[in-house]
């Protein structure tokens, strides 16, 4: 049998870790990996084994790589929650795609949680579980399931 510990947050924890979820779309929207060591925890552990300083530069990577997400021109998010091994984490599906407001069907960005890319507009789509800790970011890692809120909302009742 296999035992899982439910944590339950204040109000201002929630409040917290909800305004830290908002400065991180903000840093990924604008590309900013050098900013994200402000909100991530120096004793947390990213992607598995990468410390503070690597993570950053992993960003770096995405953002920066070929066919990162600086070359794109919009991004959607979505929230949902990590149903794996770690369940129950806040998890954020970002959006990149070549979107152009000015020509493309805006229902194309209508899109819900965990569904495919669009490959028409080179869409990537990355997925992240987050974990909090003294109010900051304590791991950020990649889930291997997750379910968007709505869907585990109209699961529970």
């Amino acid at each position: 049998m296999k035992t899982v510990l439910i944590q339950r947050f204040t109000k201002e924890e929630q409040q917290i870790n909800t305004r830290l979820l908002s400065t991180f779309e903000t840093m990924f929207s604008a590309n900013s990996f050098n900013k994200l060591k402000g909100i991530l925890h120096p004793e947390g552990t990213y992607f598995g084994k990468m410390n503070r300083e690597k993570a950053c530069g992993h960003f770096y990577n995405i953002f920066f790589g070929k066919d990162g997400c600086s070359e794109k021109f919009n991004m959607e998010v979505n929230k949902g929650i990590s149903m794996d091994h770690i369940p129950g984490e806040v998890v954020l599906e970002l959006r990149c795609s070549d979107f152009n407001p000015f020509t493309d069907d805006a229902e194309r960005l209508n899109k819900e949680f965990g569904e495919a890319p669009d490959l028409s507009i080179n869409e990537l789509i990355y997925r992240f579980a987050f974990s909090f800790k003294e109010e900051k970011i304590s791991s950020i890692r990649i889930p291997r399931k997750c379910v968007s809120v709505i869907n585990n909302i109209v699961q529970n009742n």
